[in-house]
């Protein structure tokens, strides 16, 4: 990595770092630009060339922690992602961001979440063309939101095991409905 993009990766770290901060503290809607490259130690300048809006901000985050998890625990096709193993991993990732989740569901928007999940597997999966494969990244990212966002995020501590030991039960293949099976294959040939 050069001078140049590791200025650039300091300039997003930080803008992101003051950003959560500020999400923190306040309502995200009454956050300024002035706020934030205030809070960030960089210019107005440096801001807007490297985004629009601090939504972007949030987005680019989503998309770099699931690149980053992606890297870490690679699947072979999308059926590996129905596995309790991957369950584990989902949730010891989220473990790792449960402070910059937690923010974004306080400040109601945690469905960024959701809409950079179900990108990010279109387009891991090819999916853009595929409907039915579409159909399965819905139903499956919205089931791992839910499951963030609605059980993990409410108590980490007490829920982790729950979740696990749901988990393992859930995704035995016999206990997995013919159809929810059948579907996942259909996908996955489809899409090929």
């Amino acid at each position: 990595m050069n001078y140049h993009e590791k200025e650039h990766q300091e300039v997003i770290r930080s803008l992101t770092d003051a950003l959560f901060i500020l999400m923190d503290k306040q309502v995200f809607s009454t956050i300024t630009v002035t706020d934030l490259i205030q809070k960030a130690g960089v210019s107005r300048a440096t801001y807007y060339r490297n985004f629009d809006s601090m939504e972007q901000i949030i987005e680019l985050h989503i998309r770099h922690i699931l690149g980053l998890f992606s890297d870490e625990y690679p699947t072979q096709s999308f059926s590996d992602r129905y596995s309790a193993e991957h369950f584990v991993h989902v949730l010891s990732y989220a473990g790792l961001y449960v402070e910059h989740l937690s923010i974004l569901k306080k400040s109601g928007l945690s469905y960024m979440y959701l809409d950079q999940l179900n990108r990010f597997l279109i387009k891991l999966y090819k999916a853009e063309n595929n409907i039915h494969m579409k159909m399965l990244i819905y139903s499956f990212a919205g089931a791992e939101f839910n499951l963030i966002f609605n059980v993990f995020l409410e108590n980490p501590s007490d829920s982790t095991g729950l979740l696990l030991k749901y988990a393992d039960r859930l995704f035995r293949d016999e206990n997995m409905p013919q159809a929810t099976r059948t579907a996942i294959k259909g996908g996955e040939k489809a899409a090929q």
